[in-house]
C-alpha cells in the first residue's frame, strides 16, 4: 500500500515514529520488509498463550496447542521455533503459579480480546489493536489489558507518561467502553525465560495506570504532531535517524541504515 497522509495513524506506527523516524520511513514510506526475529516469534506465542490463559478456568492445564495456534495467523506461525514453545510452556506454568492457578483467583475478568479499534482523535483518524478489555471486580471499572514482555522493569517506569496509554483509553471510550479509566499492564521479564531458579514473583508484575481528561488532551496533541511529522517525512523523503544502542539493537534495518548514514572515508595516500 502506497503511503498517503490520509491513511489512518496506528498506535504501533506512532511508537515507531517516536522511536526512530528513519525506521518509520523505511517501514511505512518505502514499504521495506522487516525480517521477523526469533524474539518476535516468541513474543507472538507468549501473547497467544497469555490470551488463552485468561479464558481458561483451569489455568494453564486447560490450554491446548490447537487453541494457541488458532490465535496466531499462519504466516506468523512459521517464525515460532521449538525452543520458543519449550520456553513458553515453562513460563506459563510459572505465570499460572504467580496468578494463583486461574483467572478466577484474580480481581480481573476479561470481557473482550484482540480488539481492533478506530476513532477520530483531534481530527486524525487513529487506529489501534489491544490485547483485551477487562473489568476490575473490586471497583467495577473497565480497563484495557496489555501484555508486555521486557528484559527488565525499566520500560514500566516510563509508562506513566507514555501517550500510548492515553491513546488506548481514548480508543476504548470511542468504541463502546465510555467508562474505560486506564490500562492494566501484565508484564513478564524475558531474561527470566532461562532455567535459573527464582521465585515466580520476580518474573512478573501487574501495573494499572489511570488516565484523566487533561492527560487525554495532552496525548491528543501528540497524535496531531505525529500525523503532521509523518506527512513532512513523506513529502521530503528525509527522516531523522535515532542511532542508539536501545533503538538499533532490535532493528532489522540496522545494517543498511548504518551503511547509508556512514561518513565517507578519506582515501589514504602512502608517502615513501
Amino acid at each position: 500500500m502506497t503511503f498517503t497522509p490520509e491513511l489512518p495513524l496506528r498506535t504501533t506506527e506512532m511508537v515507531t515514529l517516536a522511536t526512530c523516524e528513519e525506521r518509520w520511513r523505511r517501514r511505512y514510506l518505502l514499504g521495506t520488509h522487516e525480517e521477523p526475529s526469533q524474539a518476535m516469534g516468541k513474543g507472538t506465542l507468549w501473547h497467544a498463550v497469555w490470551d488463552e490463559w485468561w479464558v481458561q478456568e483451569d489455568g494453564y492445564r486447560g490450554i491446548t496447542e490447537s487453541n494457541i495456534l488458532a490465535r496466531i495467523p499462519d504466516e506468523k506461525q512459521e517464525n515460532i521455533t521449538d525452543q520458543a514453545w519449550d520456553d513458553v510452556r515453562w513460563m506459563i506454568r510459572r505465570y499460572d503459579q504467580w496468578r494463583g492457578g486461574s483467572y478466577l483467583a484474580t480481581d480481573w475478568r476479561v470481557i473482550d480480546q484482540e480488539v481492533e479499534w478506530e476513532a477520530d482523535i483531534g481530527g486524525v483518524l487513529f487506529q489501534g489493536r489491544v490485547d483485551d478489555v477487562r473489568v476490575h471486580l473490586p471497583t467495577n471499572q473497565v480497563y484495557v489489558g496489555e501484555c508486555k514482555t521486557m528484559i527488565d522493569w525499566r520500560r514500566l517506569d516510563i509508562l506513566e507518561v507514555d501517550p500510548q496509554v492515553s491513546n488506548y483509553v481514548r480508543l476504548a471510550q470511542a468504541n463502546g467502553y465510555p467508562g474505560c479509566v486506564g490500562v492494566m499492564y501484565d508484564a513478564a521479564k524475558t531474561y527470566r525465560w532461562k532455567r535459573d531458579e527464582h521465585p515466580p514473583s520476580d518474573s512478573f508484575r501487574e501495573l494499572t495506570i489511570l488516565r484523566d481528561t487533561p492527560q487525554l488532551e495532552a496525548a491528543q496533541v501528540q497524535v496531531q504532531i505525529a500525523a503532521t511529522r509523518r506527512a513532512q517525512i513523506a513529502t521530503s523523503n528525509r527522516a531523522i535517524a535515532n542511532i542508539s544502542a536501545n533503538t538499533c539493537m532490535g532493528c532489522s534495518f540496522r545494517g543498511d541504515c548504518w551503511e547509508d548514514l556512514a561518513f565517507p572515508e578519506e582515501p589514504v595516500e602512502w608517502v615513501e
